[in-house]
């Protein structure tokens, strides 16, 4: 999602072919680190914010898609700062027992960080 000025325009893969399906507002906190869809068409945002010293927190969000662009947010996760390390890559999917989000962030070669990969269960 590329950020401009006021925000962060969302494009959308379909039929072999990419159109602008809308755009988010910029955040001078949290910062976009990742997305995905689910399989009925939701928009899912995974952001970060550094707490000084050096810790990180996250949050999950969910928006409805509609012709409008990305609406209805809900924020389904909230990290406490230091809880993950740089969570910044999301997968959302869905198994027999509902919806899930695994989350991973990774070590960056130092040794102040570590490789994660953490699973949550979410609403439907």
């Amino acid at each position: 999602m590329p950020a401009t000025e006021t925000g962060h325009v969302i494009f959308r893969y379909h039929n072999g072919t990419w159109t602008r399906a809308g755009q988010l507002p910029a955040d001078t906190i949290w910062r976009i680190v990742g997305a995905d869809f689910d399989d009925i068409g939701r928009l899912y945002i995974l952001d970060r914010t550094l707490v000084p010293p050096f810790l990180f927190a996250s949050r999950l969000r969910r928006f409805q898609m509609t012709d409008d662009g990305p609406g209805g947010e809900e924020i389904l996760l909230q990290t406490r700062p230091g809880e993950h390390d740089n969570l910044e890559g999301v997968a959302i999917w869905r198994d027999d027992q509902g919806l899930r989000a695994t989350l991973v962030s990774d070590d960056n070669g130092s040794r102040l960080q570590h490789t994660e990969f953490v699973e949550y269960r979410l609403p439907d």
